[in-house]
């Protein structure tokens, strides 16, 4: 029997767990849980609520978002934002009223909640109970570091019950009520929120999510695709296999485009989340690169990038500055003669660099490597975020098939996670560290995190 706490529990190299999830494209995958969504997946308008996906099931507001949610939150609503340009073409910042310091994030602490009973939280954690939390775990989650948030790609799975969840949570319960819980968990202070790559949430969908989680946690948003892929179909959508679309597509005028990103992407993500909004990563996919294609090569690519994140400068959140993360999987864009141009454009325009552990780019060394000889890298950084998402030499298929439930550590990779907790050390209550893992990383993107606590927790002096 499993015991996926204390003691890890690591499985022999296996492929027992079949794959449950059709096969999707490589470059479109609504479902991190192995489930398809439906097809019909909008709610009823006499429910009352939009339902949208959030890892692979129905997200229903109306479960989460109930009446003192939305009391809670009516203020923040009626203030617009004017995320409008000047007459001169500079972006108009957005702003949200000043608030308080939000409290730093103590991972030991999951005594969140109302009074009465009668929060969202409370309500959620009675439809989906956390796990009980270990003693070692409470206390490894002591030795972390507060400016450190660690967590996962979205978090419904299943294989978790008994882990994060109750045993006997209902598994069609997780992706709507499962985020408290999951919040809860002394050692998680980000998620991915990988729904928003697909689909920008409402600023009311946005609010349901943030009045699950407390004061210190974070979330890592994807930004929506349609502004990082370059290509569209002939009826305008930018989902689907990028290589068929980069083949037979056309120019997408949303791509890098600065007055969508803010008013379509930023904005609702600013006004619904406030002080829980955490970095926002603008995944791009592997590009054509070349100077005949569609882009105009690297160079150019770089100075579009340079241009757009420029027009977004100054975008605030709860008083701060938006992090903006930019993630690439163009492995020549870390060779001497792109690193340097890409190095010096996001630190132009005060974005970050998104540390990606993936086959198709170097090691998460090998690119702090590139960029420190360029003259930035972590220390230039104003955040560290890093996505561990896959081993090189496998794809998300394979390692679905391998690894579902994830509810076991299958492959270990001690080389990456040594890599990840070394450049951590950068990391500072003034540069604040994200890592966000995936499933198909190790097996377990919940022990994956424990483990890379521990390192982290042992290298901090004494």
């Amino acid at each position: 029997m499993l015991v996926p706490f204390g003691p890890h529990t690591i499985a022999p190299d296996s492929t027992e767990y079949p794959a449950v999830s059709p096969t999707q494209p490589v470059s479109v995958r609504p479902s991190k849980s192995g489930v398809k969504p439906p097809s019909d997946a909008p709610a009823s308008a006499a429910a009352g609520a939009a339902a949208f996906v959030v890892g692979a099931t129905d997200f229903s507001v109306a479960a989460c978002c109930a009446q003192p949610a939305r009391e809670a939150r009516s203020s923040m609503e009626a203030m617009r934002i004017g995320a409008r340009y000047h007459a001169h073409g500079a972006p108009r910042p957005l702003r949200l009223p000043r608030m308080a310091r939000a409290r730093p994030h103590h991972p030991g602490d999951d005594g969140f909640g109302s009074l009465f009973g009668n929060s969202p939280v409370d309500r959620a954690m009675e439809r989906v109970p956390p796990a009980p939390v270990p003693s070692d775990v409470r206390a490894l989650a002591d030795r972390v570091p507060h400016h450190l948030r660690l967590g996962t790609s979205s978090w419904a799975y299943p294989g978790w019950r008994g882990m994060i969840f109750g045993a006997r949570a209902a598994a069609n319960a997780l992706a709507r009520d499962g985020l408290a819980a999951y919040a809860a968990w002394p050692l998680f202070g980000t998620v991915g929120l990988d729904r928003a790559f697909y689909a920008t949430p409402s600023v009311a969908e946005y609010g349901a999510l943030a009045s699950l989680v407390p004061d210190g946690f974070r979330f890592t948003v994807k930004a929506e695709q349609r502004c990082t892929r370059p290509d569209m179909d002939g009826a305008g959508s930018t989902l689907g296999s990028t290589t068929a679309l980069r083949a037979g597509g056309v120019a997408n005028p949303q791509f890098m485009d600065p007055a969508f990103i803010r008013d379509e992407v930023l904005a609702p993500a600013v006004e619904g989340l406030g002080a829980r909004l955490g970095p926002m990563v603008f995944q791009f996919p592997y590009l054509d690169l070349s100077a005949r294609g569609r882009i105009g090569g690297a160079e150019r690519f770089v100075d579009t990038l340079a241009a757009c994140f420029g027009a977004l400068r100054g975008i605030e959140c709860a008083g701060a500055p938006v992090t903006l993360a930019v993630e690439v999987r163009n492995r020549e864009l870390f060779r001497p003669e792109h690193v340097a141009r890409y190095s010096q454009a996001l630190a132009s325009v005060g974005a970050v660099h998104c540390y990606l552990q993936h086959p198709t780019v170097p090691t998460v060394t090998e690119q702090e490597r590139a960029l420190a000889a360029a003259g930035s890298g972590a220390h230039h950084f104003r955040a560290l975020v890093v996505r561990w998402m896959l081993a090189a030499g496998t794809t998300y298929e394979s390692a679905s098939e391998a690894f579902e439930p994830f509810d076991r550590l299958q492959a270990p990779d001690v080389p990456v996670r040594t890599e990840i907790a070394a450049l951590l050390s950068h990391a500072s209550p003034a540069r604040p560290g994200f890592v966000v893992i995936n499933n198909k990383a190790e097996g377990s993107a919940a022990l994956s995190v424990q483990l890379l606590a521990e390192e982290v927790a042992a290298a901090r002096p004494g």
